[in-house]
């Protein structure tokens, strides 16, 4: 078994849950010190990012799966380094040609309607170039995934977003910068950490930097690019039509009870993006080696990690969201409403989650166009039924319509895994990893519970609660280590 992996799979959550936290503590920093106005500015160019990160998935993660199974069918060096350079090659084409856009943008608003003062250009600038280098950064970190390297990029990663944190917190707090110095600092640090990223895979791979768009390999890209991003804007309807329907058809009161729910099932994503990212490299590796036990092994350990972690966070959070939504905000009357809706959405997101993993094997078997077609009939089936449903029952219907689009997805994906990988046993897998870190979050919070603790106190609440979920990750680590050979590895030994 690949220790290194799991290791790297480690140091990518921790990172993800690191940077995570310490962008939540900048959040009220950023609005306290530069005002809700300057705050939308940062928010705009966050969607921004994200908007433009489907090109970016596309292209990073094919060129880092093709990586990862270059290494693993034993490809000849100087064919992984062109595979390399004309990913690199036609990313930062694409990717300047939208900073020339977005340059000729203003430019021209500026020329036609004199709109922009010296600030506002300075601002502009400084927002392209963050975006330039932040995207730049994100291909080579996913790069280094296929190169095997994921602990080296999630710990750079993880470094250099939380030196920009912190100086951020640090200039905002002592010497009230403005926006320009807060984009500023966002441009040289992921300046800084593409240079660093560009050099490690330098290091670990002797290819150097050339402009290359091999005819042979560039096809390959566009064909396999185009396809996820299909994925990547499918996924986005599905998972964006509730808040856009719901922002027209309800009460901007109603819509926020709604966003703060979401936004608490959504972070369980935090758990899934940097596994995903980790194991589609992996898997191609494998698939590349042609070694039928080793993606048994690697899938199934690798899941039942993540299934655990998912279960865990579902679990308590669902459980407890009242408590700890009534921690984290003020809502008043809006929160046993909000508390519901957490829970239903919750359903769906875990669903959605769990299906992670489903996605990335078949894109690994080069099935991505089934991804991709599931994807597109579930949005077609998924969008009027959601419109119905918010008429019907308000946000209830749009909380209870994503369980149920999660639920279907989960199963579809588990089905057209069996069938292309029928010695995986997907379904005895699933069932393992499900039952026993489920079994497991239940026995012990039970138990707890039987002690008759004081809640009243918000510290202590806070303190149990962490307590519950490190005894429930140990007693998963003890049948993990245990009962995981016995029962699932038996037939492969």
């Amino acid at each position: 078994m690949d220790k290194l992996f799991f290791r790297g799979l480690g140091i990518g959550l921790f990172s993800s849950l690191t940077l995570a936290i310490l962008n939540l503590i900048l959040t009220p920093v950023i609005i306290n010190n530069l005002g809700l106005s300057d705050y939308g500015i940062v928010g705009i160019y966050t969607n921004w990012i994200m908007l433009v990160s489907i090109l970016d998935v596309a292209i990073s993660r094919t060129a880092s799966r093709e990586i990862g199974f270059y290494i693993g069918s034993n490809e000849k060096l100087s064919n992984l380094k062109v595979l390399f350079q004309t990913s690199e090659s036609l990313y930062f084409l694409i990717l300047a040609l939208i900073t020339i856009v977005a340059f000729l943008t203003m430019y021209v608003l500026n020329t036609v309607g004199n709109i922009f003062d010296l600030k506002d250009l300075v601002l502009y600038l400084f927002l392209i170039l963050s975006g330039f280098f932040q995207l730049l950064s994100n291909f080579y970190f996913t790069c280094m995934i296929g190169f095997q390297k994921q602990a080296s990029s999630a710990l750079i990663n993880c470094l250099f977003g939380s030196v920009r944190v912190i100086i951020l917190i640090i200039l905002l707090q002592t010497f009230k910068a403005n926006l320009e110095l807060y984009f500023l600092i966002y441009c040289l640090v992921f300046f800084l950490q593409s240079i660093i990223f560009r050099f490690a895979i330098s290091k670990i791979s002797n290819i150097d930097i050339k402009f290359n768009l091999n005819k042979e390999k560039l096809i390959l890209l566009l064909k396999k690019s185009s396809i996820m991003i299909g994925i990547g804007i499918s996924g986005i309807f599905a998972s964006y039509s509730d808040k856009i329907f719901l922002s027209i058809l309800v009460s901007l009161n109603e819509f926020a009870v709604y966003n703060l729910s979401w936004i608490v099932a959504a972070s369980i994503f935090l758990i899934t993006m940097p596994f995903s990212q980790g194991i589609e490299a992996k898997l191609s590796k494998i698939i590349g080696s042609n070694n039928k036990n080793e993606l048994f092994t690697t899938f199934s350990k690798s899941t039942f990690l993540l299934y655990s972690l998912l279960v865990m966070f579902c679990y308590f959070i669902s459980k407890y969201n009242l408590e700890l939504i009534s921690l984290w905000v003020d809502i008043g009357s809006k929160l046993e409403l909000t508390s519901r809706l957490t829970s239903i959405l919750i359903i769906g997101s875990f669903f959605v989650a769990i299906s992670y993993p489903l996605t990335s094997l078949i894109i690994s078997l080069n099935n991505a166009n089934l991804i991709f077609k599931v994807n597109f009939f579930l949005v077609l089936v998924y969008l009027p039924f959601l419109y119905l449903f918010i008429q019907m029952y308000n946000m209830k219907g749009a909380a209870v319509l994503w369980a149920i689009y999660g639920f279907f997805i989960f199963i579809i994906l588990t089905y057209f895994v069996n069938k292309l990988q029928k010695k995986l046993q997907i379904f005895k897998i699933i069932t393992f990893n499900l039952v026993v870190p489920i079994i497991t979050c239940f026995v012990v919070d039970h138990l707890i519970n039987f002690l008759n603790l004081d809640y009243n106190n918000n510290l202590i609440f806070l303190a149990i609660l962490v307590l519950k979920i490190v005894l429930t990750f140990f007693c998963i680590y003890l049948f993990f280590k245990n009962l995981y050979n016995i029962i699932l590895l038996k037939k492969t030994n």
